[in-house]
Parts: C-alpha cells; sequence; structure tokens
C-alpha cells in the first residue's frame, strides 16, 4: 500500500515539475511565433528567420560555442592533473581544494570580471585585441571549477 502511494505521489512531483518548467516555454515558443500580441494574427516563424539570417548572430553564435569549448578544455587541462596530484599525493589538501571549489559560487562572475579589469586596467589583457573576452574566459573558468572538480 505504502508503494503505490510513494509512485502516485512521485508523479504528482513530476508532473507539477514539468508544469513548472515547461509552461514557461511553451509561452516564450507562443509569443515568438505571433508577430504581434492580438487576436487573429497567423503563426509566422519570421522572427526566426529574421534571427537566423542577422550576420551578427552566427558571429555571436560561433563566439559563444568557441568560449564554452575552450572553457572546457582549460578546465579539464587544469583540474584534472591536479585533482590526480591531489587525490594520490597529497591527501591533507583535499580540503583545501574542497574550499577552493566553493568559493566561485560565493562570488559571482561579474564581479569577478570587474575585479579583473580593475587588477589588469592598464596592461595588454585590457588594452589588446580580445583583452576582454580572454579575462570573461578566465572569469568562466573560475566559475566553472567547482563543477568541473566535482
Amino acid at each position: 500500500m505504502a508503494k503505490n502511494r510513494t509512485s502516485v505521489f512521485s508523479w504528482v512531483w513530476l508532473l507539477i515539475g514539468i508544469l513548472y518548467l515547461g509552461l514557461p516555454l511553451l509561452s516564450t515558443l507562443g509569443y515568438s511565433l505571433s508577430p504581434e500580441v492580438r487576436a487573429g494574427n497567423p503563426i509566422s516563424f519570421s522572427a526566426y528567420f529574421d534571427v537566423l539570417s542577422d550576420p551578427k548572430f552566427s558571429a555571436n553564435l560561433w563566439f559563444s560555442i568557441g568560449a564554452g569549448l575552450l572553457t572546457t578544455v582549460i578546465s579539464t587541462m587544469l583540474l584534472v592533473p591536479t585533482t590526480y596530484w591531489v587525490q594520490l599525493r597529497m591527501p591533507y589538501l583535499r580540503s583545501t581544494l574542497e574550499l577552493m571549489t566553493l568559493l566561485p559560487i560565493v562570488v559571482p562572475v561579474i564581479v569577478q570580471v570587474f575585479g579583473l579589469l580593475a587588477l589588469y586596467r592598464s596592461t595588454f589583457l585590457v588594452n589588446g585585441s580580445g583583452g576582454l573576452y580572454i579575462l570573461m574566459i578566465g572569469a568562466y573558468i573560475i566559475w566553472a571549477f567547482p563543477y568541473t572538480y566535482r
């Protein structure tokens, strides 16, 4: 009897979760398919065609994909050897590494980027071409540190 109640309870919570996450997505989709918020307008994909035909969209999309891949590769290259070394050779540093992995969660990325900007304002990282992007990728590597480590 208790098992049946548990399964019904689980299904109810699953349905609530699907509604909570799905309704905003469906509302956004419905709004984007209607050119104006008025009754009687036909459904149109024109907003999607406009966005996909914009050259700035593809440039920003490829930058985002590249920044994400670069962040993933650098994080993995830094953390796999570090974690291996700490787990096998320096177990006394595990608690220190755990504390370090929690710090980026406490300090948001935007605060980190502004801190890095203030710190590196007069260096080539900010004044050179693409310097802000390097700082942003660095901040995201730091921010992803806890998740990559775990």
